[in-house]
């Protein structure tokens, strides 16, 4: 994915890598509601708008990043969106990224936003899509790099196929992605009947494959389908794998392409092959206008005021208000001439919630909290998170808890060039830190708060007292943080992430951080916070004082997402093991509900809740999914009556995770509103309204 300069020939750096999920992931972009959301407004040519608005933005991005020196990761005009897969079973942590579990909406949701991004034009495209992940990958996230799926005939040309059929045939998306998993044998990047047969036979796809993120070095590491990492790509290249993903970051040294070299020079690849790919590439390349003339590229005057606009603002309000899906109303919504409301949830004053993963950062993001305020402005609204859970507040770790390896107090501090795995050995410059509190101002000689680098704390933790901590890290760009052997935490872009650990006074544990930072102003904070997952008595008083009370609870992408660090029940790898509402928030909603007043819950989540409980008990329910940057306005025009629910269920929601198959079964029997049988929390399609309707 990093293509490197070719100066006898005029041709420039290039990377391939860009995100565009539901908006260009980079900051000041516009941000609209997580896919799943969108597949809820079941609104088609709204998603063809939004895309077309993302394409438009991803085009600033690419110009000022081109004009300030060079196309650098996720500033490029690839973009590795959608996501199209089927969200087959709701443990998958990714399924947020989806349009859910219908083929026939997912693949018009697919070609909306395929066509929308690569915009109109017959000759130039506005950018290029890249439908992922081909084909089949749906979970579970631990042991994607080596899996292999059996699928039968009918549920790879009836399930897994169609949206994917659709986004080429129908969208012609000038690009896919093939996904890591094996297929009844064959890894999805070498796979005969996937990308020979079909993507290329016939669907006649003439675009180019781009691999997911090491699933090439898959083949031979994970899969063992060929002896040699030279022998794996070469036949990867020449079953129609076109760009491999290798680098996170700016590509150095020769180990991306080294392999390929070595499969020419020892007769596993003949030169014809590269020669084909390089055909393919260089066609996108060209057809995205980038060796003409600025006056022959219809997309190269577009104005900066397009980024995160104020009309694309608008439509990312109203595709969040379109996927509001009420889900329990007894009559207490819409809420009318209420003077005082208890909004409580560690959810209601987070905005990172909203933007869901695969995201970039808008230049604002409404939370629930301030989009009621702005809602109901006669009334008086007081705010108590009410638990711990899912908090992301904390105090700096201080340098009395910290110590290096040879025994002086605070972290060894190194800095190097470059963001992740391409960093370079040397150091930068090399120091012990009595804490991780990084500034520009508190950078070392050497480093420039301007220039992209990454610094690795080590040393070891010894907490003041035993007992269970959150621990983790607030920064504004990628940071993990490992203490003993567990990766607690880790992040991208810009948040606070943290994780539970246990720690005993005087048993110091081996810690290591990590922070990477390309341009901007730098910041890194491990914090930490003693545990404490009891209902907050605060937010019972507040409950007590009101005439409702608004609960925002659930899930957030800290839990649910691609390959991550998880450390809470009902989590692993990225993916649920259960279904069921994260116990310390039902302990919250059942202590306000026992005050008797009305209780409003506000479900923020990427895939189905049994939210069994809430159901009996709670007077209405809204899931709001992750709803974008507009996601507060969003939820509180809804809950005020300005606007009507119109979302409607694109997964089934299961009363628990017994009614389920084998999560690590592909078969699609018993799965979906179209093969279970048994009965449901909520059926696909439901969603009810302030109005009276019917379907014909």
């Amino acid at each position: 994915n990093g293509a490197r300069a070719i100066p006898r020939l005029g041709v420039p750096s290039y990377n391939w890598w860009s995100e565009a999920l539901h908006g260009v992931a980079v900051n000041g972009t516009t941000e609209f509601p997580e896919p799943i959301g969108l597949a809820a407004t079941f609104d088609v040519p709204g998603i063809h708008a939004m895309a077309h608005d993302i394409g438009v933005e991803g085009r600033v991005v690419n110009e000022q990043a081109v004009r300030s020196g060079g196309s650098t990761i996720f500033h490029g005009l690839d973009f590795w969106s959608p996501n199209i897969n089927i969200f087959r079973d709701p443990r998958w942590g990714r399924g947020q990224e989806t349009y859910g579990e219908d083929p026939f909406l997912t693949a018009q949701m697919g070609v909306a936003f395929v066509t929308g991004l690569q915009g109109p034009d017959p000759h130039y495209y506005l950018t290029i899509s890249t439908p992922k992940h081909f084909v089949v990958h749906s979970g579970p996230e631990p042991t994607r790099h080596f899996a292999d799926v059996d699928v039968s005939k009918h549920d790879m040309e009836d399930t897994y196929l169609p949206a994917f059929r659709a986004a080429i045939v129908e969208g012609h998306a000038g690009s896919v992605m093939c996904a890591y998993n094996g297929i009844n044998g064959q890894p999805a990047c070498a796979n005969e009947f996937t990308l020979e047969h079909t993507l290329r036979g016939a669907w006649g796809f003439q675009g180019y494959v781009v691999s997911d993120c090491d699933a090439v070095r898959d083949i031979f590491n994970g899969h063992h389908y060929r002896p040699s990492q030279p022998q794996a790509s070469a036949i990867s290249l020449e079953r129609g794998m076109d760009n491999e993903c290798a680098d996170f970051g700016e590509a150095q040294g020769d180990s991306d392409y080294k392999p390929f070299l070595t499969a020419v020079q020892q007769g596993y690849l003949p030169e014809s092959a590269i020669d084909r790919t390089l055909i393919r590439l260089f066609t996108a390349r060209i057809r995205l206008g980038m060796f003409d003339p600025p006056s022959k590229v219809p997309y190269s005057r577009i104005p900066a005021s397009e980024l995160n606009s104020p009309a694309h603002r608008q439509l990312a309000l109203r595709l969040a208000e379109e996927s509001m899906v009420l889900l329990k109303n007894d009559g207490i919504l819409p809420l009318r001439n209420v003077k005082r409301i208890a909004v409580v949830g560690p959810l209601a004053d987070q905005t990172a919630v909203l933007l869901g993963n695969y995201t970039g950062y808008p230049t604002h993001t409404v939370s629930l909290l301030e989009g009621m305020k702005a809602a109901f402005p006669k009334a008086t609204i007081t705010y108590v998170p009410g638990t711990q859970f899912l908090s992301n507040q904390g105090t700096l770790v201080p340098a009395s808890a910290l110590t290096t390896a040879d025994g002086k107090p605070g972290l060894q501090a190194e800095y190097r060039s470059g963001v992740g795995r391409t960093t370079v050995a040397t150091p930068l410059a090399s120091r012990v830190e009595s804490s991780v509190d990084l500034s520009a101002s508190s950078l070392p000689a050497g480093v420039a708060s301007n220039s992209a680098f990454t610094v690795e704390w080590t040393g070891f933790l010894n907490p003041p007292k035993s007992g269970d901590y959150l621990i983790g890290i607030k920064a504004d760009g990628f940071a993990q943080v490992t203490v003993g052997d567990e990766q607690v935490t880790r992040m991208y872009i810009e948040a606070s992430n943290m994780g539970p650990v246990h720690l005993e006074k005087g048993h110091p544990v081996k810690l290591d951080v990590v922070y990477g930072r390309r341009g901007d102003e730098p910041e890194a904070q491990l914090i930490w916070a003693p545990v404490n997952n009891t209902p907050d008595p605060a937010a019972i008083a507040a409950a007590r004082d009101a005439d409702v009370v608004v609960a925002a609870v659930g899930i957030t992408s800290r839990l649910e997402g691609e390959e991550m660090p998880v450390h809470y029940p009902g989590f692993l790898g990225g993916d649920r093991t259960d279904l069921k509402m994260p116990e310390p928030e039902e302990a919250l909603l059942q202590a306000v509900a026992a005050t008797g007043k009305p209780l409003v819950v506000v479900l923020m989540n990427g895939s189905a809740l049994a939210a069994t409980w809430e159901k009996e008990h709670a007077n209405a329910i809204l899931d709001s999914w992750y709803s974008g940057e507009e996601g507060g306005a969003a939820i509180a025009a809804t809950l005020s009556g300005k606007s009507d629910p119109a979302g409607r269920l694109p997964v089934t929601f299961y009363k628990d995770v017994n009614q389920l198959p084998n999560f690590e079964d592909y078969s699609m029997k018993g799965r979906t509103y179209r093969y279970f049988t048994g009965e449901p929390l909520w059926p696909f399609g439901y969603g009810l309204s302030y109005t009276t309707f019917k379907y014909g």
